[in-house]
């Protein structure tokens, strides 16, 4: 958090990326589910396990993020702790830090 305190207070455009606000790390996506065309070519990770959907709430499948049964990637374990509504409600969550 310190590092991204810093970041915003140089001069420039400072860029967050997605879930950053909610200290998401990267998700473990199966590799039945893997998109990204990276993996197809060279069986190399890719970027997929960053572009996991935003979980809002803890409550599955969907996670506030869809009504659907599954997002177009898995979410993994830290949908259940790391989402919009139990950050919002705890004032020393990463959310509550970056909203300050």
């Amino acid at each position: 958090m310190a590092f991204t305190a810093l970041l915003l207070g140089l001069p420039g455009a400072p860029y967050l990326y997605q879930g950053e606000e909610l200290g998401l790390e990267e998700s473990n996506v199966p590799t039945d589910r893997r998109e990204d065309p990276m993996w197809a070519r060279t069986d190399r990770v890719g970027r997929d396990g960053s572009r996991t959907p935003i979980p809002w709430s803890s409550e599955a499948p969907g996670f506030g993020f869809t009504a659907c049964r599954e997002a177009w990637m898995p979410f993994d374990d830290q949908a259940t702790t790391r989402n919009v509504e139990a950050q919002a409600a705890d004032p020393t969550s990463m959310l509550s830090t970056y909203k300050r």
